[in-house]
């Protein structure tokens, strides 16, 4: 029998009396008058329940990088793209972005002012990546371009509509390139297989050009075992900065115009510090970088200006004497700058310094983001109202 769930006792289950339709009627019973319930104070509306996903906090606000006064931000190349700064003579500094597939553009900044230079046509030959390209020329006129490809180093100059190609150096990588005459470009180049390095002049070049010094030592290709700078001028001197083969001391050459052979020199820098060389007047030239000052204790270094005499094809040093930072150097060196992005700031990592004979520098790096991604710029001591995208 089934239970009364109030009392507890069995009870009998009501019979079916009549049928209709096939369907069992039931009688009705009244059911039984409620148990008084004490009331008990209500505990509020309860809220529904929802399928719906839990509402994520906003994420915390990014502090975006930016350098300090009087730096700015002159260029930036959205995306993937690479950027590198190549110093021109004259006066200038040209900007150079390649994007993802090869596509290269260009830019120009010169004094106060940045220029895109959209009517120089695509390069004849693929550029894999900047590491392999290498620039110079004068401001404003030639502008030369080396690229290294499977057969080796090869030079263009601009000109309307096109690049022309001046010369080549099979199975050699091209490393620095700058002007050297008119219609002339002085290169340097480096065998990878063999590690020699060389001079070459592109273009219409003078009967008589720069030539590295043999090697005076057993296992070394050169008196130079790298050209760390290559400098030239229009009144055709060349200066070349670089380490010995056979020891580690830092050199300077240099070739009064028309000669083949250079006198040379022993420069006191250190060695891992960029270098500036420069013409500061007539008959000078001075290179900058770190290093010590005369009669200084052993690990004093800071920034020093090394002067040399080139007058009449003589070569003689002038002294060393302390150096002024430029505003890129010294927040490089002596401020502290940021370095990798949090979960709440970008950061940023620098490349390359480019300084050109007046002072004026250019640095490249990137922005990098929390998310992981990078954006690549270029800073200058230059207010800008708004940077040029390239």
């Amino acid at each position: 029998m089934p239970l009364d769930l109030r009392s507890g006792a069995k009870v009998a289950r009501p019979l079916c009396v009549a049928f209709a339709l096939g369907a069992c009627v039931v009688p009705t019973v009244a059911a039984p008058a409620p148990t008084p319930v004490t009331s008990v104070p209500a505990a509020g509306p309860t809220a529904p329940e929802s399928d719906a996903p839990p509402v994520p906090s906003p994420p915390a606000p990014v502090t975006r990088f930016a350098p300090p006064p009087p730096l700015s931000i002159v260029a930036r190349a959205p995306g993937a793209a690479e950027l590198r700064a190549f110093y021109l003579g004259g006066g200038a500094t040209l900007l150079v972005a390649r994007y993802p597939g090869g596509e290269l553009r260009f830019a120009r900044v010169a004094g106060s002012s940045i220029e895109r230079l959209a009517d120089l046509a695509p390069l004849p030959v693929p550029v894999d990546a900047l590491g392999t390209l290498v620039a110079g020329g004068r401001h404003p006129g030639a502008l030369w371009l080396g690229v290294n490809t499977p057969r080796g180093c090869e030079v263009f100059r601009a000109a309307p509509g096109e690049w022309r190609r001046q010369g080549s150096v099979p199975h050699a990588d091209c490393t620095h390139l700058g002007p050297f005459t008119a219609d002339a470009a002085l290169g340097a180049t480096s065998d990878p297989t063999s590690g020699r390095l060389a001079l070459h002049a592109f273009g219409a070049a003078p009967p008589a050009t720069p030539q590295l010094t043999p090697a005076v030592k057993p296992g070394c290709t050169g008196l130079l075992g790298n050209v760390h700078t290559l400098a030239a001028w229009p009144t055709g001197d060349v200066v070349v900065v670089g380490f010995a083969c056979d020891e580690p001391r830092l050199l300077v050459q240099r070739w009064a115009p028309g000669a083949t052979v250079p006198a040379t020199l022993e420069l006191r820098l250190d060695e891992n510090s960029p270098f500036d060389v420069r013409p500061a007047g007539p008959g000078e030239i001075h290179i900058l970088g770190i290093g010590s000052l005369p009669g200084a204790s052993p690990g004093d270094v800071r920034p020093i200006d090394a002067g040399f005499g080139v007058r009449a094809g003589s070569f003689t040093p002038l002294g060393v004497l302390p150096a002024e930072l430029s505003d890129l150097e010294r927040w490089l060196t002596l401020d502290v700058h940021p370095g990798p992005a949090s979960a709440t700031a970008e950061g940023f990592e620098h490349d390359r310094l480019e300084i050109g004979a007046r002072g004026e520098a250019v640095l490249t790096g990137r922005i990098l983001r929390p998310d992981g991604s990078a954006l690549a710029v270029a800073l200058r001591s230059l207010p800008v109202a708004e940077p040029l995208e390239l």
